[in-house]
């Protein structure tokens, strides 16, 4: 009897030790989970935001992929942490930060961070279009499109060093933006008239694509000639991060008197994100706004079909100042006259050649 009551206290403690063992080898020694990305599909964007309360090391554990299981392919499948208050990229998977198994890229990492707000994004629209339709044979194919299951990512740090947060406000419109757009209206092209008073400089801001083909053509046309004093392919951008054809411009283009209109025709990233995202996505808004120099304003055409009062706008800043005299006057009550009885802009919805204006 008494070797039966000590079996089952051997066995009780027995019990509590492998308890503990198990409790040890799934707890994280960074401390609490605060951030669990799981669950995703292909061609999907996930985020968590949080703020840091005090320096701290944060440890990150998780899963992405690579393209394929080819010798130096890149990873189709992207994580990383967004400092707000700069847009700085702190931490994000690398080839060289990840242990690969053949598509599989395991992470296990930390990174330390000081005190502010920041977004983790986890990302799985691939490097480029081209590359999610590659899968094939029925996903049998050593492909990313083929991991789904494993991708993760968890962010783990002491107690009370960070806060869980609300997504950040979405980005508003510049101030004195003449031409913006961001996702949303990059779902369609866009044109804006602008009257530039004298020799001014507008200013080039902001995201937008660039590849070989089916990327985004932005110019800035004369009017009434329609001749391209400026292209986007004139910029030297930086990449902007997630997809190679994400790139940021940041440039002044100076422009004399007279009538422009702005063009801007989306090639990916129509609305939507097409694959990868720039890192950080919330800012990837192209806008134009006048620089320190010169006067410039929006222009409203009226019907595009309609043209010929742009015409008198842009032969007029070629016109002598004149000095007022009854005469000068009846002249400007002329023309007054003249523009006041334009034609009507069709308001049936059934012109051909409406514009669709950037908001």
């Amino acid at each position: 009897m008494p070797n039966k009551g000590l079996r089952r206290i051997q066995l009780t403690l027995l019990l509590i030790v492998a308890g503990l063992i198990i409790w040890r080898m799934n707890a994280s020694p960074a401390g609490q989970g605060f951030v669990s990305i799981s669950g995703m599909d292909t061609r999907e964007l996930k985020s968590a935001h949080f703020d840091v309360l005090r320096p701290v090391s944060v440890q990150i554990e998780g899963e992405v992929s690579f393209e394929d299981d080819r010798a130096g392919s890149d990873l189709a499948v992207l994580a990383w942490i967004l400092d707000r208050s700069t847009g700085e990229v702190v931490w994000r998977t690398r080839v060289e930060n990840v242990t690969r198994e053949s598509v599989r890229a395991l992470v296990s990492d930390s990174v330390a961070l000081d005190p502010g707000p920041y977004s983790a994004f986890f990302s799985t629209y691939g490097p480029d279009d081209a590359s999610y339709k590659d899968n094939s044979a029925f996903g049998l194919k050593p492909h990313w499109t083929n991991y789904e299951s494993y991708w993760h990512l968890d962010l783990m740090a002491p107690d009370g060093a960070v806060d869980q947060t609300d997504p950040p406000m979405e980005n508003v419109a510049a101030n004195g933006a003449l031409f913006e757009m961001g996702l949303l209206e990059r779902r369609t092209s866009s044109t804006k008239m602008i009257h530039v008073e004298g020799t001014s400089v507008v200013r080039v801001e902001g995201g937008f694509t660039r590849c070989a083909s089916r990327c985004d053509s932005i110019v800035i046309k004369e009017i009434p000639s329609g001749t391209v004093v400026w292209s986007i392919d004139e910029v030297e951008a930086e990449p902007a991060g997630g997809s190679r054809i994400n790139h940021h411009a940041d440039a002044d283009v100076t422009l004399p008197g007279g009538v422009y209109e702005i063009a801007f025709e989306p090639g990916s990233h129509r609305g939507r994100w097409s694959e990868n995202p720039p890192w950080n996505p919330d800012a990837f808004v192209f806008t134009l706004y006048a620089g320190s120099e010169g006067r410039l304003r929006p222009l409203d055409p009226g019907p595009s079909d309609n043209p010929s009062w742009i015409s008198w706008v842009s032969e007029t800043r070629s016109w002598p100042k004149l000095v007022w005299s009854p005469k000068t006057a009846l002249i400007s009550f002329c023309l007054l006259l003249v523009r006041s009885i334009r034609p009507r802009p069709d308001t049936t919805g059934g012109g051909s050649n409406a514009r669709i204006r950037a908001r």
